[in-house]
């Protein structure tokens, strides 16, 4: 089984899977101290995507509350800007760019409760 992962390393995200390692001891094996598997290495692999080339929906990680709006229609962001920030349980949590872009549309305003997978921010490229 392979977990998938996205990594942004400057900017660029990269797909990643993380798989473990197939086997490398005899059935009889047990690893040394009987347990199925144990100290067998991870197997990464790591392709990389280009961003995507339309708009971006940057949706709400979790339930909550939008506190504050820190862009407008038009403005240009860069990779990790901070778009809005969303309060949930609490705590405030700052949503942030995932591409460099310019905002084609806030689609929440301050005050405005949300839910998971709500849109808050749609990114347009360049």
């Amino acid at each position: 089984m392979a977990w998938p992962l996205t990594v942004t390393v400057n900017g660029t995200p990269y797909r990643v899977e993380i798989a473990p390692a197939p086997p490398t001891h005899d059935a009889g094996d047990t690893g040394g101290d009987g347990r199925e598997g144990s100290g067998a290495p991870l197997e990464v692999v790591v392709t990389a995507t280009p961003p995507p080339a339309g708009p971006l929906a940057v949706r709400a990680p979790m339930p909550g509350t939008v506190t504050a709006l820190h862009v407008r229609p038009g403005d240009r962001v860069t990779v990790g800007q901070a778009l809005c920030t969303l309060e949930a349980m609490k705590m405030r949590n700052i949503i942030r760019a995932a591409r460099n872009g310019r905002v084609a549309e806030v689609a929440v305003e301050a005050g405005r409760a949300v839910g998971c997978g709500d849109v808050l921010v749609t990114l347009a490229a360049g």
